[in-house]
């Protein structure tokens, strides 16, 4: 949406080192900002709940699991709904260490 601009500022500002794993709010389409930014091919993405979004770079990280659940839930007075936490372990291939990489909106 906006005319690519998400994808533009990533794809700006991922020199002179890459990116490796990004997380996303407000966002229905990660394979869409990805695209935007050049990154089809070298990332891959999860859509979560919420407007929720991971991506990570495939060539540095494989998947182990992920998951979501609600979390919150907004004040009577400033309801939009239910907060969700999506979270992806990820193994990086070089070292075969994991990180946990949780977003939240």
């Amino acid at each position: 949406g906006n005319g690519g601009s998400a994808g533009t500022m990533i794809a700006g500002n991922s020199e002179p080192l890459p990116y490796d794993i990004m997380g996303f709010q407000e966002c229905e389409s990660v394979a869409w900002v990805l695209g935007d930014a050049g990154f089809a091919g070298k990332f891959a993405g999860l859509t979560g709940p919420h407007a929720l979004c991971i991506a990570y770079r495939k060539a540095a990280w494989e998947l182990v699991n992920d998951g979501v659940a609600d979390v919150g839930e907004d004040r009577s007075d400033q309801w939009y709904g239910t907060r969700a936490a999506m979270w992806a372990r990820l193994r990086y291939r070089k070292t075969n260490q994991t990180v946990m990489f949780v977003n939240h909106h």
